[in-house]
């Protein structure tokens, strides 16, 4: 009776593991993210930006600080139209 009882005990046991196991496999296979999905917070921050203008001269105005942010043909500078107008 003894004997039954420990191979009794043993098969429950085994069954309580294999049952965990397949539980935690398919979590693992099923709960993840797909690989190809990259998610992170933070600050890009550009370190040289090359400006320049289709006319040379001097500065008169600037209209942006320094990390201001910027769109695509916005004016930042206005250039000291004295010379230009002087040749005219």
């Amino acid at each position: 009776m003894e004997q039954k009882r420990k191979i009794g005990l043993l098969l429950a046991a085994l069954v309580v593991v294999a049952v965990v196991t397949i539980i935690a496999g398919w979590r693992l296979v099923h709960d993840r993210k797909p690989i190809e999905v990259l998610v992170a917070n933070g600050t890009i921050e550009a370190t040289e930006v090359e400006v320049s203008s289709k006319l040379p001269g001097r500065i008169a105005q600037l209209l942006v600080k320094e990390g201001d942010v910027v769109q695509a043909n916005q004016v930042i500078a206005r250039l000291d139209t004295a010379e230009i107008e002087a040749d005219v």
